[in-house]
């Protein structure tokens, strides 16, 4: 069953930060459940459920994911006015999980889950970490700077709008090593990219207008979140349960 959850928690990162653009949230936001970006996400959401799973009897508990993921979207959607929309993220995101959860059990409890051999479930949680830290994480961090109001100055906000991707590949670029350089146990590793970083960005933080608070957490969150990731994997591996 762990398995399967896995697999399951990496097809859902997949569909939802990978295969989904701003266009599709866009529309979903403003028209709810009238946008037809719903129904292809939840198609989409089916199919890589499906595929991931590598078993054509799951069809049932994919096309259950697939529901169940486009009622909480059509209804977090439908409370976008009326209520935070930091605890709409992260509640969408938590009933996600749970409804992956309560699916993978099902499917273990009706139909019984044939583990595969050559992708224990180190190796999945492994490759799942991977794929949140390589591009999930942005989105993670963005929303909880907000929530905490750790704002950009007027002049980084006018300054990222043209370098905003670069910068969110140079912070996934970094938990990735970060979290490699954990699980390798190469801890000085991490010592010497911290300083390499701290290094470029310390005549930026001295100049006028620029939030030297923002980068701090950021930063502090980025590979904190990595390093914890990978270590927490390592513990739970090391004790049996993965």
């Amino acid at each position: 069953m762990i398995q399967l959850f896995l697999v399951q928690l990496f097809g859902h990162l997949v569909s939802d930060f990978y295969l989904q653009g701003e266009c599709m949230c866009a529309s979903k936001r403003e028209k709810g459940w009238r946008s037809p970006w719903l129904y292809a996400h939840m198609a989409i959401v089916f199919l890589v459920a499906w595929c991931v799973s590598w078993s054509l009897g799951f069809w049932w508990g994919a096309l259950l994911i697939a529901v169940l993921h486009g009622l909480t979207d059509g209804v977090k959607a439908s409370l976008q006015k009326k209520c935070n929309a930091h605890a709409l993220f992260w509640g969408d995101q938590v009933v996600h999980v749970l409804v992956i959860a309560l699916v993978a059990w099902l499917y273990n409890r009706c139909c019984g889950w044939a583990e595969w051999e050559w992708l224990s479930g180190y190796r999945a949680a492994m490759i799942l970490g991977l794929t949140f830290c390589l591009w999930p994480a942005n989105f993670f961090i963005g929303d909880f700077l907000t929530m905490i109001k750790v704002e950009k100055s007027k002049s980084e906000v006018a300054a990222q709008k043209a370098t905003l991707d670069a910068s969110r590949v140079i912070g996934s670029i970094e938990r990735v090593l970060v979290f490699l350089f954990v699980w390798l146990g190469q801890y000085s590793a991490i010592g010497f990219l911290i300083a390499a970083k701290s290094v470029m960005r310390f005549p930026e933080m001295g100049k006028e207008g620029n939030n030297a608070e923002y980068y701090l957490v950021g930063s502090l969150l980025s590979f904190g979140l990595s390093i914890v990731m990978a270590a927490s994997i390592i513990i739970l591996h090391g004790k049996g349960v993965l």
